[in-house]
């Protein structure tokens, strides 16, 4: 953001220099006797003496100034902040600071989070679904308490989001995206992910890049919202860090075929992941596909986690690299929402 200091004459903080006052004149004068003045008459009624009070005294407003002659002039009051801004603050000098945070509940310190799970949920990953759920759950429980020296992210939202291969799965019962809302209730992002079930997938690809083509085609909050909304919408920018975690055993189709993005390559998609600033930290598969995709986009963290759901599954099962991934996914995050 940037800082506008407004030292001109007339802005915020300035007062206007006094005009230049005449020097007495050096030269002598000669001396005269001053004539007697006649005494003042009696004053012809008492003058009140002031009573002692309790209020205190009335104070000048910074906003008035003296002028000549003991006159007091009212400065122009000040704009009001930006409208629909809530980072944007505006001192008496008229300078324009910023403070992490906005959004519903107002100003936070320690930082602001939009958080979207994004979660393979084929049939391959039924040996790892239920341990990836605990994971979660555990990570959530975490978020907003800190530990050790990460911060807490405070003022945080989250969804959970499933998906398949669009191609096999569109037509399907169970369908190729299972999405929820944004929500802050951790029973409801449990009772969210508790309802994905692991099955469908087709051939071995699957449909990442739409999934997130439509994670961010949600769209974003209005900056003047002004009540808790539950839908699929982000928060902008000014007010939350965007953060993707993708959790997955497998590739992805290199061409997306979801409506709207037809035809459309991860070269497509890098563009509008750097223009919606988003944060992302991805658990996947060894694979030179992500390393030369995911891998090269800025403020991508990618976690190899061994081939197949078997390499996620392990993971998942041990708790020692399992807590390990989850501090520094927690520490991630929490420095996302810091700078966001």
């Amino acid at each position: 953001m940037t800082t506008d200091n407004t030292n001109n004459n007339g802005g915020w903080g300035d007062w206007p220099e006094d005009e230049p006052k005449e020097e007495p004149s050096q030269e002598p004068t000669p001396s005269k006797e001053a004539p007697a003045r006649p005494p003042l008459p009696p004053p012809t009624e008492e003058l009140p003496l002031p009573q002692p009070t309790d209020e205190p005294p009335e104070v000048p407003a910074e906003s008035e100034k003296l002028q000549e002659g003991g006159k007091r002039e009212e400065r122009e009051p000040l704009p009001p902040p930006e409208e629909g801004n809530d980072d944007v603050t505006q001192s008496e000098n008229g300078e324009k600071k910023t403070s992490f945070g906005g959004g519903w509940g107002g100003k936070h310190s320690n930082g602001s989070a939009d958080i979207v799970f994004l979660i393979d949920v084929t049939g391959s990953m039924s040996p790892c679904i239920q341990a990836l759920k605990n994971s979660i759950k555990r990570f959530l429980s975490e978020l907003a308490n800190g530990t050790g020296d990460i911060k807490p992210v405070e003022d945080w939202r989250a969804r959970i989001v499933g998906y398949r291969d669009y191609p096999a799965d569109k037509d399907s019962s169970y369908g190729w995206l299972n999405e929820f809302d944004f929500t802050r209730d951790t029973t409801l992002l449990e009772t969210q992910l508790d309802s994905l079930k692991a099955r469908g997938g087709g051939d071995d690809p699957e449909s990442l890049l739409d999934a997130v083509s439509v994670v961010l085609d949600a769209g974003v909050l209005p900056d003047d919202y002004q009540k808790e909304v539950n839908d699929k919408r982000w928060r902008s920018n000014i007010q939350a860090a965007h953060i993707l975690v993708i959790f997955t055993d497998a590739p992805f189709h290199e061409t997306m075929s979801v409506p709207g993005h037809e035809g459309e390559t991860y070269d497509d998609l890098n563009r509008r992941l750097i223009d919606f600033r988003t944060h992302g930290f991805l658990f996947i598969p060894g694979s030179e596909q992500y390393e030369t995709s995911f891998a090269e986009t800025s403020n991508m963290i990618l976690q190899d986690c061994g081939a197949g759901a078997d390499g996620l599954g392990e993971v998942m099962s041990n708790p020692v690299k399992l807590r390990d991934i989850l501090i520094r996914l927690q520490r991630g995050i929490s420095r996302s929402s810091q700078a966001w």
